[in-house]
């Protein structure tokens, strides 16, 4: 599979984190952010040109069609560990092992989004490593590369239902969670209606503001109520008013945290 790639140069932090936020609503799920460009990749066919196309006038950019083993060893070759604190690391197999954490997730870098390195990703894993999640039922909406569906398990839930609309990320996801050793991962290619499950003990939404708006109703009727848990993030910081008007709709207490633009919110159902 080949995969359209832009390269916006020129591009500083701040513009880089809305570019990301805006690229994503179009199907652009990998990126990768260096001191004054971004690139953006796509699977090729799965993005409209006329979508972004004016992200592309207002920017230097450039575009090119890249075959599917070049991103795969430029990904090996670039990526590097991410470690949150004292609880989880985030490593590929051909680091070495990190011996100084409580926990360790092993991935396989692909194209997939949420390895560990995005503000976002590491919001959800900080706000899950506060979490009692034995023997909870987990819904990762969104997986990626499942690593917070392996998370999860990790810290003891006994079922977790993960789903993608991408089949690159049900691949990856599915073989993150066989190399993590983790049998409690079902994970499912298509958007929420794909999980007609309900009563989770805890809800993971690493995902965009849109999303957020369509399923938010539904993500909270599959919340269990008493203590529970619904951890959101995707959201930039500027949109913070937007996703507050959103959850206050529903009356359930809340908390922000931020990180490098974007935001993550903890419910409590």
């Amino acid at each position: 599979m080949d995969y359209l790639k832009l390269t916006f140069s020129e591009v500083a932090e701040q513009a880089q984190e809305v570019l990301i936020a805006q690229l994503s609503e179009f199907n652009f799920i990998g990126f990768e952010q260096k001191d004054t460009f971004l690139l953006a990749y796509a699977e090729e066919g799965t993005v409209q040109q006329a979508d972004y196309k004016s992200l592309t006038e207002t920017h230097s950019c450039t575009q090119e069609t890249i075959p599917e083993v070049n991103w795969n060893e430029k990904w090996e070759r670039d990526f590097e560990p991410i470690i949150i604190k004292d609880q989880v690391a985030i490593r590929a197999h051909f680091h070495e092992e990190i011996t100084s954490v409580k926990h360790e997730i092993v991935v396989t870098p692909k194209m997939s989004f949420g390895t560990g390195h995005h503000a976002t990703t590491q919001l959800m894993l900080e706000q899950m490593a506060t979490l009692d999640l034995q023997d909870a039922t987990v819904f990762d909406y969104g997986t990626g590369t499942g690593v917070l569906a392996i998370y999860a398990e990790m810290l003891g839930a006994k079922k977790i239902i993960a789903n993608d609309i991408d089949p690159w990320s049900k691949e990856n996801a599915i073989e993150n969670a066989e190399r993590n050793k983790c049998t409690k991962i079902d994970v499912r290619l298509g958007g929420i209606d794909i999980v007609p499950e309900e009563s989770f003990d805890c809800i993971l939404a690493n995902i965009n503001l849109n999303v957020l708006r369509a399923s938010m109703e539904q993500l909270i009727a599959k919340l269990n109520k008493g203590a529970k848990n619904l951890i959101l993030s995707g959201v930039l910081q500027e949109n913070r008013e937007d996703i507050i008007n959103l959850v206050i709709m529903y009356n359930i207490d809340y908390q922000v945290f931020a990180k490098d633009k974007w935001l993550c919110i903890h419910l409590k159902h």
